[in-house]
């Protein structure tokens, strides 16, 4: 007859086994969740950031696009080679005329997105 008194003994009974695999089972699903819901969590503040970053450069590029000036349509696109979750952006005129992209055509996507990792 097994000793249930001490720990290793306890385990060697079959509710023992029965305990230790509920309890281990029950863990992994807890670790699952936690990890769905930090990627959730995760995926929602990046969203919100870029949505944040792209109404600053909509609210800024107003006067750009109103006084048909391209360098500070450029000026204010360059500024986001400091947001690494933003890989390409543009401003257009009212009248559906590139007047800047970022990252510009001289610069290489993949040299740019190097250099922010």
């Amino acid at each position: 007859m097994p000793d249930t008194t001490s720990p290793i003994g306890a385990l060697s009974t079959t509710s023992g086994k029965v305990s230790l695999l509920t309890v281990s089972v029950a863990l992994v699903f807890a670790t699952i969740l936690l990890i769905f819901f930090e990627y959730l969590s995760l995926r929602k503040s990046l969203v919100e950031d870029v949505s944040v970053q792209s109404r600053l450069i909509a609210d800024n590029s107003v006067a750009a696009i109103l006084f048909d000036d391209k360098a500070a349509s450029e000026e204010m696109l360059s500024s986001l080679r400091l947001a690494p979750a933003i890989s390409a952006a543009a401003v257009f005129s009212d009248t559906n005329v590139l007047m800047a992209r970022y990252p510009d055509s001289t610069t290489n996507t993949l040299a740019h997105r190097a250099k922010t990792c």
